[in-house]
């Protein structure tokens, strides 16, 4: 039976990646990981087998014939030896990294954050600036996961992408169909969670789809599932709580009002 690690993940890529690249191939300083726009863009990436394995051909294994990635090694293995420890950023993608204590394979960076070359850490993406390298905004670019049938399915199924799409709930891009009430939660371009609006009677609706993402600046009430009950937010504590029976909480109002009384979807009324 195929070892499924082998084979290197392929994710697709909007084109815009492949402006200044056409037509050509990008690789990791570890060759871990490239960008292929020779035709469609694809992001193909060995580091999901956690071994070191680069690509190989058409394969990922842990060496690699490549003159290329053996002329990288050798300058990692310098620029280390003068630094003595510490990480480095890799030189074409902005939420990889390495360490001199391991210079055979990339590090990546929690998503969403990326690398920064002036703290040599991994920082807010909003705090970085990347420069000539790379920025991915997508989780499933960060962590490339294998297609439904090999080992289950797809990234995007649960970690959409938010390249686009303005900060905010968006509809999701994966469970979509008619009355659909799951939603994405967009900030930067990048997918902070997924969920079922907690009033989507109707299927998703940006105006009443008032999904609770609770902070340190906020002080509200948001409603719960077909808006039951309501889930106070305070300053980056969450308490949820339940309505009396007959009534629904009005988001407007910030309270639990009659259900005759409050505006559709929440509740009976036309407004």
């Amino acid at each position: 039976m195929p070892n499924f690690f082998n084979y290197p993940r392929t994710t697709k890529l909007n084109i815009s990646y492949c402006q200044n690249i056409a037509n050509s191939v990008v690789t990791s300083d570890d060759c871990g990981v490239s960008i292929d726009c020779r035709g469609t863009a694809r992001f193909v990436s060995c580091l999901q087998s956690n071994n070191g394995s680069k690509l190989n051909g058409s394969t990922c294994s842990e060496t690699t014939s490549s003159e290329e990635c053996s002329r990288k090694l050798q300058e990692r293995q310098q620029t280390c030896f003068r630094r003595n420890s510490g990480l480095l950023p890799d030189s074409k993608f902005c939420h990889l990294y390495y360490d001199c204590s391991d210079l055979a394979k990339s590090k990546i960076c929690q998503y969403p954050k990326l690398f920064s070359t002036n703290t040599n850490t991994c920082r807010d993406f909003k705090n970085v600036k990347c420069g000539s390298r790379i920025e991915f905004k997508s989780y499933c670019q960060y962590y490339p996961r294998s297609h439904y049938g090999i080992r289950g399915p797809p990234c995007e199924l649960n970690h959409p992408n938010c390249e686009g799409y303005p900060d905010g709930a968006n509809p999701h891009t994966e469970k979509t169909g008619a009355g659909s009430p799951w939603y994405m939660l967009c900030s930067g371009e990048r997918f902070i969670k997924e969920g079922l609006c907690p009033n989507a009677r109707y299927g998703f609706n940006k105006k009443s789809c008032q999904v609770v993402e609770c902070n340190q600046n906020i002080n509200k009430y948001y409603p719960t599932e077909w808006c039951r009950g309501y889930i106070w937010c305070y300053y980056g504590r969450q308490f949820q709580y339940n309505c009396a029976i007959g009534t629904v909480f009005d988001f407007k109002r910030q309270s639990c009002q009659h259900v005759y009384d409050v505006c559709k979807p929440c509740g009976a009324r036309t407004c």
